[in-house]
């Protein structure tokens, strides 16, 4: 889409201002080099490469995402979005930012996000933390992988009717982010795994959601896994929330594992909370 609305579609159009499509031995790819411009509209697989200065903006209900997938749907076509040396990339959405139905990598990136919610997009979300549609920064409905980034990922409410559902990177499977330095803030969850173990290692981390507890919603926390263990290895930097880091919901024995890892935690509530009361601290500084 460009700014006016009009579709460039790859099935006609391989090349446009600050972009060129191509499909090589079958896979897909799409390269960004100064793209300035409407919103990109996932329906196959896609490898993305981005070079120089990038934007990408979206906005609901024109499409649920400035990056991704055309629908709301669990598993679907991977993308990957790689960047170059010195690349930088701009989202912002009413919305999702970035968001995949299948697996979702992001490697070697340095990337803005900004999904500040309004009228129309706060009608489409649904109460509740596990939402039909979210304004998340960066979501996968699968494998969400993400290494070597500079992400800098803010989620607002840009109106007075609060409701819950909105994060900053969401993977409902397995979710790992790896030496990567992660700014993040949002008005309930910042880092949310739902199915699948979560791995952070390596990770430079400023994590910011309030401190306070709204009316009849859920506890604001800055990582959260709501069925499964966290294991967090090598990182530092601080989290702040009503609830540092926790374990939702407990189905079977999870475990906070936390190892060579320097954390500043500050709550209101609880630091770590874990339902199933498996903690691990393993040669670790946490104030």
């Amino acid at each position: 889409y460009s700014d006016d609305g009009t579709i460039q579609d790859v099935s006609t159009d391989t090349q446009g201002t600050g972009w060129t499509f191509t499909t090589t031995d079958g896979v897909n790819e799409l390269t960004l080099n100064d793209y300035n411009g409407g919103a990109i509209q996932i329906y196959k697989q896609l490898d993305i490469t981005v070079i120089g200065e990038n934007k990408v903006t979206g906005k609901y209900p024109r499409t649920i995402a400035a990056i991704g997938s055309t629908s709301h749907d669990y598993g679907g076509p991977s993308v990957s979005i790689t960047g170059q040396e010195g690349s930088r990339l701009e989202v912002e959405s009413n919305l999702w930012g970035i968001y995949c139905n299948g697996s979702l990598t992001i490697r070697d990136c340095n990337i803005g996000v900004s999904c500040k919610t309004d009228e129309v997009s706060n009608a489409a979300i649904s109460s509740g933390i596990r939402s039909t549609y979210q304004a998340t920064c960066i979501q996968s409905g699968d494998k969400l992988t993400i290494s070597g980034c500079q992400l800098d990922l803010e989620t607002v409410n840009g109106t007075d009717a609060y409701k819950p559902a909105y994060g900053c990177i969401t993977g409902l499977n397995d979710l790992s982010i790896t030496d990567c330095t992660v700014t993040a803030s949002s008005p309930s969850i910042c880092i949310n795994a739902q199915n699948q173990p979560l791995t952070i290692e390596d990770c430079t981390l400023d994590i910011t959601v309030p401190q306070e507890l709204a009316t009849n919603v859920t506890a604001p926390s800055g990582i959260v896994n709501q069925f499964s263990s966290i294991e967090m290895k090598g990182c530092s930097g601080t989290v702040k929330g009503f609830i540092a880091i926790t374990v939702q919901y407990v189905n079977e024995p999870c475990t906070i594992e936390i190892e060579s890892s320097d954390l500043v935690l500050t709550s209101s509530k609880y630091g770590i909370l874990n339902m199933s009361e498996d903690n691990r601290f393993i040669n670790s500084d946490l104030k």
